[in-house]
């Protein structure tokens, strides 16, 4: 299922073409870490020290000796629903699926059926709904939600209930009675936590989407834990873990808008007669598409349109006074059309380094909004990249190659 989901996303983030409506669908994918909770030493001087595994890849044995290859990390699945109040402020509710894989290492060194413990596994799922806002600033927004969990250990029920009855899956005690083995002592059902996070438009294949690192978290812990070690069949020491749900994503987000309604423009004929001219419509007439007009130039939406007068000296992101000329007309483009975006690239030709053009390129592109930022655009309306070399139009005059194209994105 998680493959399915995986393949859908990057589709939509190849395919997708925004059109920045008020209501939006956004699906998201994150990986991240869930951090450690608090430990206590009851007696002894057993720990368990906290692995910073963000994954569980590889071969590991339950306590019934049942051997099972594994590849989970942890991760959220999510479906949200936006909605735009204005340009910097959207509301949002959804829904995610979420993994928390964490790795205990026993301070205890020993053998189990035959294997060398490593660390204790656990891999939790849980489900939560959120509803939240999202701010734009610049070229960043932030995001907030409050997180509700409508039954937090349906999945972990499941799972025990699936397995054999009679059986403690929390003793890893080899024959000799040494071991660990763990008891919950406590249950919190946690109903509501919070999420944090800041994040920026970046561009994956060639199509817009949300890079964004945040905070999940809940101020009560999970479920307590009682881990008792045993050596020779005493016990040696006893520890109280706390398990949360406070974790680190850096997540995906594809915005799928929903496509404004628009009007059908035909074309009114004049038919003559010698009594009287008359106006009529032609019902076979195609429909007009609009073209949005950038100086002497006419573009439209989702076309690249190279600005032939923005030249730079050798290695240099400067622009000259010709270039400076040229961004006046997008710019009066985008004040004429005050909810419109646009992206500006920049591309070198194949001379030098790739990963030094690639940096020139966007130095370049940056010169370019920067210039529209001072002049009053909206940061968030621009969007800059270089591609340096790779989107060459001439494989024999690298003159043409050195450019710098505008696509209007949206209006």
């Amino acid at each position: 299922m998680n493959r399915v989901f995986f393949f859908i996303f990057i589709s939509v983030a190849v395919y997708g073409q925004p059109e920045y409506s008020r209501i939006s669908l956004q699906p998201s994918l994150g990986i991240g870490m869930n951090l450690p909770g608090s430990q206590i030493a009851n007696s002894g001087r057993e720990w368990m020290t906290y692995m910073w595994n963000f994954y569980d890849i590889g071969t590991s044995i339950d306590a019934r000796g049942v051997s099972s290859t594994n590849v989970n990390f942890t991760k959220k699945l999510g479906l949200d629903i936006l909605y735009k109040l204005s340009n910097k402020l959207e509301i949002m509710a959804g829904a995610k699926r979420i993994n928390l894989i964490s790795t205990y290492k026993p301070s205890l060194d020993y053998d189990f059926q035959g294997v060398r413990i490593n660390g204790v596994n656990d891999n939790f799922v849980f489900y939560a709904l959120n509803f939240g806002g999202k701010f734009h600033a610049n070229s960043l927004y932030y995001t907030a939600s409050v997180n509700y969990y409508p039954n937090i250990f349906a999945e972990r029920k499941r799972k025990n209930d699936s397995r054999p009855a009679g059986f403690d899956y929390g003793s890893f005690i080899n024959e000799n009675g040494t071991g660990i083995r763990s008891e919950i002592s406590r249950l919190n059902e946690i109903k509501y936590g919070f999420y944090l996070g800041i994040g920026q438009e970046v561009y994956l294949m060639d199509s817009p989407v949300d890079l964004e690192i945040g905070f999940n978290f809940s101020p009560e812990f999970l479920y307590q834990e009682k881990v008792i070690f045993q050596e020779n069949r005493a016990i040696i020491g006893e520890n109280l873990v706390n398990r949360n749900i406070n974790s680190i994503f850096i997540s995906l987000h594809k915005t799928l808008n929903f496509k404004k309604k628009k009007k059908v423009v035909k074309e009114k004929v004049l038919k003559a007669k010698k009594e009287k001219p008359e106006k009529i419509k032609d019902k076979k007439t195609p429909l007009v598409k609009e073209k949005i007009d950038v100086g002497q130039r006419k573009i439209e939406i989702g076309e690249n349109l190279v600005l032939n007068d923005i030249q730079f000296e050798q290695t240099k992101a400067t622009l000259d006074a010709a270039g400076m000329m040229e961004l006046d007309e997008v710019f009066e483009m985008l004040r004429k059309f005050p909810d419109s975006r646009i992206a500006i690239t920049g591309h070198t030709s194949s001379e030098g380094s790739r990963s030094g053009n690639i940096e020139l390129s966007r130095q370049r592109a940056e010169a370019c909004k920067s210039y529209l930022v001072k002049k009053g655009i909206k940061a968030n309306r621009i969007n800059a990249y270089g591609l340096g070399p790779d989107r060459p139009v001439s494989d024999t005059d690298q003159e043409l190659n050195r450019r710098v194209e505008l696509k209007v994105i949206s209006l």
